[in-house]
């Protein structure tokens, strides 16, 4: 257990360090008006995990380590990054990379030891598209590319790493009824990649959790918080099981 802790705090560190869906019915918005959804709250889901999961159970606390991590990578790049209004900002005219024909919204301001970031949205094949870029010398580097339905049913979200342009972080995420499905994945961290559903209404959850493409951990919750998990050996072989009962 203490090993898959371990493993996420890591994937935290290192990312700190270095798409169907009819959205026909979707209201259209000035894209001075625009934001990602994650914008709009602290967590992901609208729902916070069953109180039955601050339990005394190695495994129940392993489900909200897995809460807690997808929270704070989501919120960390889009407050960071895609939230220019709480800085001092500039509109400016043009784009910083644009597409002949979009018509785009864009920021700069000013963060970070003096650094100089930008962020731009447009609106792209029926949906938002969000952007942030940091100045390099007389070039502009991308850091931060997401997109999102305008109903906000299904979106992604691209991290590059400033060093080597590769992608160090990247989430897809869909919305259906009361049900979240949430894709994480690490391709420069072990290549991790977390697979998390979440009733929205309720609390309960999944999580499945790889590494370098073998599952090594699965977590059950309902919305009283009692649960089960599933440990996976390196043949990918159920290695161990259990369950437990949310506290009183």
């Amino acid at each position: 257990m203490l090993s898959i802790r371990t493993l996420l705090f890591s994937m935290l560190v290192f990312t700190c360090c270095c798409s169907c869906s009819s959205d026909d019915d979707a209201p259209n918005v000035s894209l001075e008006d625009v934001a990602l959804s994650f914008a709009d709250s602290l967590y992901y889901i609208h729902h916070a995990p069953p109180l039955g999961l601050w339990s005394r159970d190695d495994h129940a606390n392993q489900a909200l380590d897995y809460v807690a991590f997808a929270n704070n990578v989501m919120i960390k790049y889009v407050q960071r990054y895609l939230t220019p209004s709480q800085w001092t900002e500039i509109l400016v005219e043009q784009p910083v990379a644009g597409k002949p024909g979009v018509k785009y919204r864009t920021r700069t301001w000013f963060i970070y030891n003096d650094n100089e970031y930008a962020y731009q949205v447009s609106q792209q094949r029926g949906r938002y598209v969000f952007e942030a870029f940091i100045r390099k010398g007389e070039a502009w580097k991308s850091v931060v590319y997401a997109e999102e339905y305008r109903d906000r049913s299904r979106g992604l979200m691209k991290v590059y790493s400033l060093a080597t342009d590769e992608i160090i972080t990247e989430g897809t995420w869909e919305r259906r009824d009361d049900r979240f499905n949430l894709i994480l994945k690490y391709p420069a961290a072990k290549y991790h990649e977390l697979h998390m559903d979440i009733d929205e209404k309720t609390g309960a959850g999944t999580v499945n959790h790889w590494q370098d493409e073998q599952h090594i951990y699965d977590v059950t919750w309902d919305a009283l918080g009692s649960g089960s998990w599933i440990r996976y050996n390196a043949d990918s072989n159920v290695d161990a099981t259990g369950t437990w009962e949310a506290d009183d």
